[in-house]
């Protein structure tokens, strides 16, 4: 039998965590949705409605940021509490540790249990070279190979927004840019408070609707690494000026080099 897929969601207030599970929905056809930071929480691709997992092990894509606390917040929210449900318990949940990050400011994931859950669950391939070198100090065997939102395809983004956004420039989370390029201008901010009252199935459209809107755009400037990846792969001229750290220096410095990328994914999409 072929393997059945689930893919990430989230209520965080990140619209970037979304952006990366949309790119890997285009590559794995998922069957599920399972909430990131609230297992028990799953949903049904199509529909975004709650269900339960009707197969005996479905293989969940554990691309991204690594982890919030079981409500989705992260560690400098104030509405922390320290209460991880990571490692996933759910036995019919297989973690498929592809361009996994783990945060360094989430020691849950660095202890015992976690490790253990790594070591039984490999391969595991890191999106940032901070994660394998950490991993690997823990003895655990890895290898970098990059993020998946850096093979989005232009095809996969519907054609569905106004004509206003053709040759626009985006300002994604950035306050001020000297010398803007002439023609229309759009302010995009990724984090938003509200987003954590959305849907899965609302959160999957507004990725949608900015997706489409950025395919038209003449040129890009943000700080964030889920819009510069992504808009990279569509061919767009996107500029980074955001931090460059543990999560980001690797991908946004060197051009992608996705040869092992796909190389793992096609073994995986080849299951029998």
């Amino acid at each position: 039998m072929k393997p059945v897929f689930a893919i990430l969601g989230y209520t965080t207030e990140n619209i970037g965590d979304d952006i990366q599970s949309y790119v890997t929905s285009k590559i794995f056809s998922p069957k599920y949705i399972i909430n990131r930071d609230n297992p028990d929480e799953v949903y049904d691709f199509e529909t975004c409605t709650r269900t339960e997992i009707q197969e005996d092990e479905v293989q969940l894509i554990m691309n991204g940021w690594m982890t919030h606390n079981y409500k989705g917040f992260g560690p400098f929210s104030h509405n922390f509490e320290n209460d991880y449900r990571f490692p996933y318990k759910n036995k019919k949940i297989k973690p498929i540790f592809i361009s996994t990050h783990l945060s360094p400011y989430v020691p849950h994931l660095f202890n015992e249990e976690s490790m253990e859950y790594y070591k039984s669950n490999l391969p595991f391939f890191t999106r940032d070279k901070s994660t394998e070198k950490v991993l690997k100090e823990n003895g655990v065997d890895c290898e970098f190979i990059g993020c998946v939102s850096q093979l989005l395809k232009r095809e996969w983004v519907p054609d569905t927004e106004d004509d206003k956004f053709k040759g626009a420039t985006f300002l994604v989370n950035v306050d001020n840019v000297s010398n803007l390029e002439d023609g229309p201008k759009f302010r995009v901010n990724h984090y938003s408070e509200e987003l954590r009252t959305k849907t899965m199935l609302e959160r999957r459209n507004i990725v949608t609707s900015l997706l489409a809107k950025y395919k038209h755009a003449k040129t890009i400037h943000t700080t964030k690494l889920h819009c510069f990846l992504p808009c990279r792969a569509m061919g767009i001229d996107v500029r980074y000026s955001g931090p460059l750290d543990e999560r980001t220096a690797e991908l946004v410095t060197a051009e992608p080099n996705t040869t092992r990328l796909e190389e793992e994914i096609s073994k995986l999409l080849s299951q029998k």
